[in-house]
């Protein structure tokens, strides 16, 4: 990831909320994530999805050194 000005690459940021957002709490959330990532002036590569964290699935991968993946939860 790059940071500053600009993302180098196209990338798209999740952020999982605990309630709908209206457009003005989308707005501020998003102005706020992008001042904290430094891209404040040009964002044309950074994309933001909105999750609610009730619709996410709770589980947890993860994977060791021989590349085996196990899922909890």
């Amino acid at each position: 990831m790059a940071t500053g000005e600009h993302f180098l690459n196209p990338t798209t940021i999740y952020v999982s909320t605990r309630a709908k957002l209206n457009a003005g709490q989308t707005r501020g959330i998003t102005d706020e994530l992008l001042r904290i990532i430094g891209c404040t002036h040009n964002s044309q590569n950074v994309q933001f999805r909105f999750v609610d964290e009730d619709d996410l699935t709770q589980a947890h991968a993860s994977v060791d050194e021989k590349l085996r993946v196990s899922v909890n939860g």
